[in-house]
């Protein structure tokens, strides 16, 4: 964006805004980039002209495009990794892959998607987490961190798609729904349907994906893009962002949170489901 130079003042603020958040910006409206800038929504429109693209929607396609693009390894990818000759030492490699999966992790753009999902979630009457397949065990490990210090967290579909619906006739647009979906390009209908019923019913969906393809990314209103690591399929960077969550809701209730737990901790141990301290 080279034409960025020569800008007033007001559009180089926006145009510097998707320069440094290029994957939030895929998916604001002019409007909503506005009121992050604290611009008016002409200056938007402006800009964009003013950078050679023809409307903020191509802006947004063009910045759609080249995220997926720059995506790391797909399963399909990483099968070809698996024929790599025998020898070295696996346990290096993968340590060392995961290191970097976690360092591009640290971007403007995945910071604010995680500042953005832990206030939605902070404001939500209840919680819901709903995650399938390779998804499943990240959103179980999501629900029950989040059981320890909240008492309006729910698990969706853990007995099958009869006990989905039947939880999911009760959100209500206070709610909100965390939906973690992974696995480009197979990912699980039963979060799909579930992420469709809930934005239909002006729910909020804040959605953990590895790919911005993922169906569910136009019905939600926060997305955090979690790329895989890169020579192997890994859930640390997914994990990341789950402890990164929990850490966050954690520190905006930290009162609350800290009383739930002691409840928590003395019932397991009255009812010797733990060992206490002095045990």
């Amino acid at each position: 964006m080279n034409e960025s130079k020569r800008l007033p003042a007001s559009q180089k603020r926006v145009a510097q805004f998707i320069l440094e958040n290029g994957r939030q910006v895929a998916f604001l409206t002019a409007q909503e980039l506005a009121e992050k800038v604290g611009v008016s929504l002409a200056t938007v429109v402006r800009t964009v002209s003013n950078l050679g693209i023809e409307n903020y929607q191509t802006l947004r396609e063009r910045l759609s495009d080249f995220l997926m693009a720059s995506s790391f390894p797909t399963w399909q990818e990483l099968e070809e990794s698996w024929k790599k000759p025998n020898g070295g030492n696996y346990f290096s490699t993968v340590v060392k892959e995961n290191i970097e999966g976690i360092r591009h992790l640290i971007t403007p753009g995945v910071i604010n998607a995680i500042d953005e999902a832990v206030s939605l979630i902070d404001q939500a009457r209840t919680i819901y987490v709903i995650g399938s397949r390779s998804s499943r065990a990240p959103a179980m490990t999501l629900y029950y961190a989040l059981q320890q210090f909240t008492w309006n967290t729910y698990l969706l579909g853990a007995s099958g798609e009869d006990d989905l619906y039947e939880n999911l006739v009760r959100i209500q647009p206070k709610d909100v729904l965390i939906a973690i979906s992974n696995g480009y390009p197979y990912y699980a209908l039963q979060t799909i349907k579930a992420v469709n019923f809930a934005s239909s019913n002006n729910v909020s969906v804040v959605l953990l994906t590895d790919h911005l393809s993922n169906p569910c990314v136009p019905r939600s209103k926060s997305v955090v893009h979690v790329p895989n690591c890169e020579g192997h399929f890994s859930l640390v960077p997914l994990m990341t962002c789950i402890e990164a969550i929990v850490v966050g809701l954690g520190r905006k209730s930290s009162g609350e949170a800290v009383e739930k737990l002691r409840t928590l901790w003395s019932v397991l141990v009255e009812n010797d489901i733990t060992l206490g301290k002095d045990k």
